[in-house]
C-alpha cells in the first residue's frame, strides 16, 4: 500500500514518508529481505519477508523519495539497505539470466502464488535495477554502477526471450511450464519508474499495446478490471485458475 500510495504522501508530507522508510529499514533481515508491514504497532513488523516484491519496491521508493526531496543524507543513510536488498534478490537468479527464478512464489497478492520467473516480479526487478544504478551513481560507486547496469541489460533481454508472447507477457515460466494468463498488473514496475521520473524499460508503443490488450480482455463494465484472465487458446495453472 505504501508503494502505491506514497506518491501523495511524499508530495504532501515528505518528512513523514522519509521517516517511515528509515523506520522500516531498521527491520531489514541480515539476508537483505525487507518486511511487509508494521504490526501490531510501529515497533514491530510481520513475518512477511518471503514476499519477493517488497525488496524491489523498497529500492524504488528510496530513489523516488530522494528525487522528490533532494535529501542526500536520506539516500546515504539507506545506501547499505539498498545494497543488501539488491544482493538478496540477485541471489534468487539461479540460472544467471538476469531475472529471479527461485523463491518467487510469495508476493503481496497474498493468496496468488507464482512460480519460476514471474513477469510482475521481473518487471519490478529490472525497474529496481534502473533505480539502483541511479543510486549508485549518486553514491559514486563505479563497481555497483557497472554490475547493476550489466544485470539490467541481461534481464531486459531475458524478459523478452522468456516471457513475451507477441501480445503481452506471460504470467510466469519455469523449466517445464508457462502460465500464459494475462495479468493486469504486469507492468507495475514500469508504471512506478515513469511516475517517479526514473526512466523506462519499454518503448511507449510496447506499453500502450500491452495496456490496450489488458483493457480489452480483463475489463468489463460489470466486473471492472480483474487481476488476470486466460485468453482463449492459452494455458493457465491451478493457482491462477483458483484466484
Amino acid at each position: 500500500i505504501t508503494y502505491h500510495a506514497s506518491f501523495g504522501l511524499v508530495a504532501l508530507f515528505p518528512e513523514l514518508q522519509l521517516e517511515q522508510m528509515k523506520m522500516g529499514a531498521a527491520f531489514q533481515r541480515e539476508d537483505g529481505r525487507v518486511h511487509h508491514f508494521f504490526t501490531p504497532d510501529l515497533d514491530h513488523v510481520d513475518n512477511g519477508f518471503d514476499r519477493i516484491d517488497m525488496n524491489n519496491q523498497f529500492v524504488l521508493m528510496v530513489l523516488r523519495d530522494y528525487l522528490y526531496t533532494g535529501d542526500k543524507e536520506y539516500m546515504e543513510s539507506l545506501w547499505g539497505n539498498v545494497v543488501r536488498a539488491m544482493d538478496s534478490i540477485e541471489s534468487l537468479d539461479t540460472d544467471k539470466d538476469g531475472l529471479p527464478d527461485s523463491e518467487t512464489k510469495r508476493n503481496t497478492y497474498d493468496a496468488w502464488n507464482f512460480s519460476g520467473t514471474p513477469t510482475y516480479i521481473s518487471v519490478l526487478w529490472i525497474s529496481a535495477l534502473n533505480a539502483a544504478v541511479r543510486i549508485a551513481e549518486i553514491m559514486n560507486d563505479s563497481d555497483r554502477i557497472k554490475h547493476w547496469n550489466d544485470l539490467l541489460i541481461k534481464g531486459r533481454a531475458s524478459l523478452e526471450e522468456k516471457l513475451w508472447n507477441g501480445k503481452y507477457y506471460n504470467l510466469w515460466c519455469n523449466e517445464t511450464q508457462a502460465d500464459e494468463s494475462l495479468m493486469s498488473d504486469q507492468l507495475d514496475g514500469e508504471w512506478f519508474i515513469r511516475m517517479a521520473g526514473i526512466g523506462s524499460n519499454f518503448t511507449d508503443e510496447r506499453v500502450k499495446s500491452v495496456l490496450e490488450f489488458i483493457f480489452n480482455n480483463n475489463f468489463d463494465d460489470e466486473s471492472g478490471l480483474i487481476n488476470a484472465k486466460c485468453p482463449e487458446g492459452k494455458s493457465t495453472s491451478i493457482h491462477t485458475f483458483n484466484n
